[in-house]
């Protein structure tokens, strides 16, 4: 968002500096902060209206940019000459890039995931989760990919992309000056505000589901209490939500002060999500090992998923390190915050559990007869004596 917004006032010639960019981050993340905290009911309608504005501007942008392919108003040269080679693979490290990016479309899914307690028919959580994949992956993701490569042309080109700190503004801005007689400044305005108000929305659906996340850890005993208190105006977990607003908002103010923090932060994001899924993965095993379901859903789904994940990380070390010398320093940089994190998790996870019981993974250690009974209780353990 200080990114963007930083683009849009410069174009109306106004000087943006690297304070002014990290005062926007930290707003921003305050405004999000905001309307989580005052509940699910208004952050739903507040994605509800985002969605529809982005997949708008989306449908209408791709089919400008076929338009102009198909039409050539400007007769220039197109960058792929054969349409169907565009979603063709060129390059097995170019795949591997753009699976490390897409895989920001499953932020729809995790909210789904997240936020399943909000449901009223737990049948709906499965089928939403397909819905958002193959309206994010499947249309939305493909479509957008689509139409930019097929626009991309000798007088706008990947070059001219990389330098540019907003390329689709500068993709708009062209195709608005010839379909609509030199008002491409004003359509590019237009298509900022609706890449703004994406940004909010999926923003925001990181911050809940993230909220909700350690909220539950929180109930587990497996994360400090607090982030489990709930607000009783408005029944969030209040300091939850301030506690990773202030995360976000130092997590946006480092990235933007140059592209090499903020490769760092892409890197280290992905590098969080593969683990995690990956993780998941292996949980899902467990937990279905003695459930009676096809040898499908209980393992050849889950060890796929995995492998993938498994996959997907090791491509993120390794595009990395093959990269430049900034890539390469936001790939260690990526790898060691992870470990330094772990190493965090993992220590206060064992010594939470020494001295509290735990609804996880028990460690041995000094409790009494009524914190057996309630953890047994808890577990569903058959030996927890009545109370």
């Amino acid at each position: 968002m200080a990114i963007l917004l930083s683009f849009i006032l410069q174009s109306f010639g106004l000087v943006v500096t690297a304070t002014m960019q990290v005062g926007i981050a930290v707003v921003f993340s305050l405004v999000v902060g905001f309307i989580a905290y005052r509940g699910i009911q208004g952050s739903t309608r507040t994605n509800l209206v985002v969605n529809v504005i982005q997949l708008a501007m989306l449908f209408a942008v791709t089919v400008m940019a076929l338009a102009y392919r198909f039409i050539n108003p400007e007769q220039v040269t197109f960058t792929f000459t054969n349409i169907g080679a565009i979603v063709l693979p060129h390059d097995a490290s170019h795949v591997l890039f753009q699976a490390a990016l897409a895989i920001l479309v499953l932020v729809g899914f995790e909210s789904i995931s997240a936020l399943a307690f909000e449901a009223k028919n737990p049948k709906d959580i499965p089928r939403a989760v397909m819905l958002s994949l193959i309206i994010q992956g499947g249309i939305a993701y493909v479509f957008g990919y689509f139409g930019v490569q097929a626009w991309m042309n000798s007088k706008y080109g990947f070059s001219q992309a990389a330098a540019s700190g907003a390329p689709l503004g500068d993709m708009v801005r062209i195709m608005g000056d010839v379909f609509f007689s030199g008002n491409g400044y004003v359509l590019m305005l237009i298509a900022a505000a609706a890449v703004a108000a994406a940004v909010l929305g999926t923003t925001l659906a990181c911050l809940n589901v993230g909220v909700r996340v350690t909220y539950a850890i929180s109930r587990d005993t497996e994360a400090p209490e607090p982030l489990g208190k709930l607000d009783t105006r408005y029944g969030t977990p209040a300091i939850g939500v301030w506690v990773l607003t202030a995360v976000s908002a130092t997590i946006g103010a480092f990235g933007v002060l140059s592209l090499r923090n903020l490769t760092a932060i892409v890197l280290l994001s992905n590098f969080g999500t593969f683990l995690l899924y990956g993780i998941t993965c292996i949980a899902t095993i467990i937990a279905l090992s003695k459930e009676r379901r096809s040898i499908l859903s209980r393992y050849v789904i889950p060890i796929l998923g995995f492998a993938t994940n498994m996959v997907m990380l090791g491509a993120v070390v390794w595009l990395g390190f093959i990269g430049g010398s900034d890539t390469q320093w936001a790939a260690l940089f990526a790898i060691a915050t992870t470990a330094i994190w772990m190493l965090l998790g993992l220590g206060y996870f064992a010594r939470n559990s020494r001295s509290a019981p735990s609804q996880v993974f028990p460690f041995p250690g000094k409790e009494g007869p009524e914190d057996r009974n309630t953890k047994y209780s808890i577990l569903g353990d058959k030996r927890a004596e009545p109370t």
